[in-house]
């Protein structure tokens, strides 16, 4: 971890005002250097990494507050990696050093990603001492990339406030009827299946389509599979017992011959389970 040293800016002589300050509780008003009306130092209050924050930069923290939706951000402080969650509105301390030296310790925070959101924005505002005073100086809020690494000690601190956007899932696609890809065939889904591709026999889907079952398990069966195809080929999620069923279907269609299927596979059932998932009867819902 980057060290920084404070020997540039701290004086031997400025040592002592510096354990005065360490010494000089949250609000000490009482201190012959504290200009009229500036922040008296603030140290954190926070007894272990994971308590709540305030929202406020403190000197001895590291603290992340989340807005738009819960997050976990993997921390690295003293050399040790740890994973914390930050729920959406909250505030946590996820580092914390109190060391009194002229050595700032360095904390890099990052936000885990996930599908389920995207980053916005991540601002940050440092505290630290200012030498041979009892007061604060706290940065202005500046608008940083994930990732930062920030100085922490007695005299230090960092506020990090991260924006994140929900993703919502796109809808699982609906599911048409055989009755209806027959009837709108400019409207089928980009794909291999299309109303001219030739079906087992020689019939083309459409003419397959405009054919009467009249009782034949065959035609009953190819009408139910193909609009589950097509359905598929549109984006429609497929549950594991409509994947079961089209998978038995083309073992029907491919064992046979032409307009007849293969009577070694049991197709009991299928056409019922294909027909309901068309019908939105199960799977994503029929499209309205």
């Amino acid at each position: 971890m980057k060290n920084l040293k404070l020997g540039a800016v701290v004086t031997a002589s400025a040592s002592l005002a510096l354990v005065m300050a360490c010494a000089g509780g949250a609000g000490d008003t009482s201190s012959p250097l504290r200009a009229p009306g500036s922040v008296s130092r603030v140290l954190t209050s926070a007894q272990n990494v994971g308590d709540p924050g305030d929202g406020q930069p403190n000197q001895g923290e590291v603290e992340v507050c989340k807005y738009g939706t819960d997050a976990t951000f993997n921390v690295v402080a003293g050399g040790q990696q740890s994973t914390i969650g930050v729920a959406k509105g909250t505030c946590k301390v996820v580092a914390i050093d109190l060391s009194t030296n002229f050595t700032a310790n360095s904390v890099s925070v990052t936000e885990v990603s996930d599908p389920s959101y995207t980053l916005q924005s991540v601002q940050l505002t440092t505290i630290q001492f200012q030498v041979n005073t009892q007061i604060d100086i706290v940065g202005t809020p500046t608008n940083v990339q994930d990732g930062q690494t920030v100085a922490i000690n007695a005299f230090h601190g960092a506020l990090l406030v991260y924006h994140n956007n929900p993703v919502t899932p796109p809808p699982a696609h609906c599911t048409f009827t055989q009755g209806w890809y027959k009837n709108h065939t400019s409207s089928w889904p980009a794909g291999s299946l299309t109303p001219t591709t030739v079906w087992d026999g020689g019939k083309t889907i459409i003419d397959l389509f405009n054919t009467p079952p009249k009782g034949s398990q065959y035609i009953i069966l190819a009408h139910q599979y193909i609009t589950a195809l097509l359905n598929t080929q549109g984006g429609s999620t497929v549950p594991p017992a409509v994947q079961t069923a089209l998978n038995t279907a083309a073992s029907y269609f491919a064992g046979g011959g032409a307009g007849a299927g293969d009577p070694n596979v049991n197709i009991t059932g299928v056409s019922t389970i294909l027909d309901n998932y068309n019908n939105g009867l199960t799977g994503p819902g029929h499209c309205n």
